[in-house]
Formats: C-alpha cells, sequence, structure tokens
C-alpha cells in the first residue's frame, strides 16, 4: 500500500511531455493516479535524453554500468535502499514515510561501483535516483524438464500484417515467460506441458535475455475467449491483479518504464509491484481493471530480493511490439 504521505512527493504542475498528456487525457486519468503517471514519464523521458549507444549513460561515472531496466515511480526504504546519509540531504524522506518517488537503474551487478549509487533530479534532491544490481529471483525453476512450474499467461495470435517470424508461420500460441526455459532458448525446443501434451517454441529470443516472454504452438485458440487489451496509462499507484495457477494476489503498482520511441529490447520494461509471488508463479498473468474492462499489465517474472521485496513484471507491451502479438484470454 502506498502511505497517504507519499503521494504529497508529486508535484501539482508537472513538465509532462505531449504524448504523455495524451495518453493521460485518452485514459481519462485524474488525481493522484494522473499526477504519479504524468511525474514518472517526465523522469523517464529525462533520463532517456542521456542514453548513448550500448545501453551506457555518457556521464563519466555511469558508463561503466550495464543497464537491464529503468522505472520511475514510488521508492519504499528510500535511506537504506540508497545508501544516503539523511543528514547530509537538504530534502527529509522520513517525512514521507521513508517512501521517494523517483528513478530506479537495474543494472549487471558485475559493473556496479559502490562509490556511485545515488543521485538527484531537480532542487534539493526531491527526485533522486538510485542504481542497484538487477538480481531478480525467478518463481520458477530453471529447468526445460519442469515446465509445468511456470504459468501459462494468456493465450496470443500475430497481429494482422506481422513482418517477422523466428519460426516458420504460426497461428495460434501460449504466452509464457522466457527464463523457464533455460539454458535451451532455442526455435523449435519441444516442451512437455501438466497434463502430458506438449508444445514446441515457436517465438524466442534466442540471444537476449531482455525480453522475458516465449510463444508456444498451440495449433488453434479455445472457444470462450475474448481479446484482451494493453494497458495504456499505468501509473505508479495503481491497483493490480496477479492471476497465479491456483489462485491470484493483488498488488499496488510502485515503478513504470513507459515511452513511446523505446519500446525495443535495448533493455527490460518492467513493471514493479509491491507484492510477490511464489516459485512457480512466474509466467502468471498480471491485469488492471478499469471501468469493468480487464487490461493486460505483462507477466509475472518474480522479485528483486530487496527490503522490501519487489515483484517483477515483464511489460505486455514491450512483448506485443517486439512480436507483433494480440493478446486472448
Amino acid at each position: 500500500m502506498i502511505p497517504e504521505k507519499a503521494w504529497d512527493l508529486i508535484p501539482e504542475q508537472i513538465n509532462a511531455a505531449d504524448w504523455a498528456l495524451r495518453i493521460a487525457d485518452r485514459n481519462e486519468l485524474t488525481g493522484n493516479s494522473r499526477k504519479a503517471y504524468l511525474q514518472a514519464t517526465s523522469l523517464i523521458s529525462q533520463f532517456l535524453d542521456y542514453f548513448e549507444e550500448r545501453n551506457y549513460l555518457p556521464t563519466s561515472f555511469l558508463e561503466r554500468f550495464r543497464i537491464l531496466d529503468l522505472s520511475a515511480g514510488f521508492i519504499p526504504n528510500y535511506y537504506e535502499r540508497s545508501g544516503v546519509i539523511r543528514e547530509n540531504r537538504n530534502f527529509d524522506f522520513a517525512e514521507y514515510d521513508d517512501f521517494a518517488f523517483g528513478v530506479i537503474i537495474g543494472v549487471d551487478g558485475r559493473h556496479m561501483d559502490q562509490d556511485w549509487l545515488y543521485g538527484e533530479f531537480g532542487g534539493n534532491g526531491i527526485f533522486p535516483y538510485i542504481i542497484e544490481p538487477r538480481n531478480i529471483s525467478y518463481d520458477s525453476p530453471p529447468s526445460i524438464i519442469g515446465p509445468s512450474m511456470a504459468v501459462s499467461s494468456c493465450y496470443v495470435k500475430p497481429k494482422p500484417g506481422k513482418t517477422f517470424y523466428y519460426h516458420p508461420t504460426w497461428s495460434s500460441g501460449i504466452l509464457t515467460v522466457r527464463h523457464a526455459f533455460k539454458p535451451s532458448y532455442s526455435i523449435g525446443t519441444s516442451v512437455s506441458l501438466a497434463g502430458g501434451t506438449s508444445m514446441q517454441v515457436v517465438e524466442i529470443d534466442q540471444h537476449s535475455s531482455t525480453i522475458d516472454a516465449a510463444i508456444l504452438d498451440c495449433k488453434t485458440l479455445p472457444s470462450g475467449i475474448s481479446t484482451v487489451p494493453v494497458v495504456a496509462g499505468l501509473a505508479p499507484g495503481d491497483s493490480v491483479n496477479v492471476r497465479t495457477s491456483l489462485s491470484s494476489f493483488s498488488a499496488n503498482v510502485l515503478r513504470i518504464f513507459e515511452h513511446p520511441s523505446s519500446y525495443n529490447s535495448l533493455f527490460g520494461h518492467r513493471v514493479f509491484i509491491d507484492s510477490i509471488g511464489v516459485p512457480g508463479d512466474s509466467g502468471s498473468l498480471v491485469t488492471r481493471t478499469k471501468n469493468g474492462q480487464k487490461e493486460a499489465v505483462g507477466i509475472y517474472m518474480g522479485h528483486t530480493g530487496t527490503f522490501p521485496d519487489e515483484g517483477v513484471t515483464q511489460s505486455m507491451r514491450q512483448i506485443t511490439n517486439s512480436f507483433e502479438l494480440e493478446i486472448y484470454d
């Protein structure tokens, strides 16, 4: 749950990008949701302005870090998590239940430098950033032998006019997480499913781990399912549902990544939530319900192992844009 005091960290007046304002208006975002969405996307835009080639930020002390994910929104347990000494700051986040609103950059832990773990945006450091090693504890065993320990997220079909297939043309598939197939990320791998059936992997990035998604060829879609729109205007603080194989759990969104020009595989687009699953929940479909309409947020991957622990979701928009998919459930 986001503390009420933490919402006061977001300014009333935000210098938001035109594209973010259009999305906020189109999705009728109001109140705290509108402020959180516009501020988060504004901070993301500022950081992306610093990108150069090869996934690095150009400033001298960030060149050494390979960025795995970038997210903006609420940062719980800010002081302990960042290593900031409270007395050295002009702005005291303790007044906000030790929450901050800023950016977290998840980087390859092999490139960490303990001298440069945090920084600031804006006057008085109201909008901080933290650089932290991204070591996701996946909630599925890393074995192709036991794929039933990961969850089938939903059904998918290629978008009309799909331009690229990793495998000879397929027409209907099941979406799940890529990491469940370690160490075999190959097209054509046969996967044994719960119930004794098997399917082939038809779409998976065989070389990059940034998009945690894979598609199994199910030949035809079952009856009684319908298209599910991909969420638009997801904001820090929004409530989401994670549907697991046995039940479901609810969570609040802490941080998001959204930017119109960055839906590629440069780095992973993640949604961080304040609840976590258990082993076997990898691949669970994460949704938001708005005005009675279910919207696909992403697929659950695992948790960060930070304090407090956070759930990690692979953004559905990155999946559908990269693999050119329609979602069914």
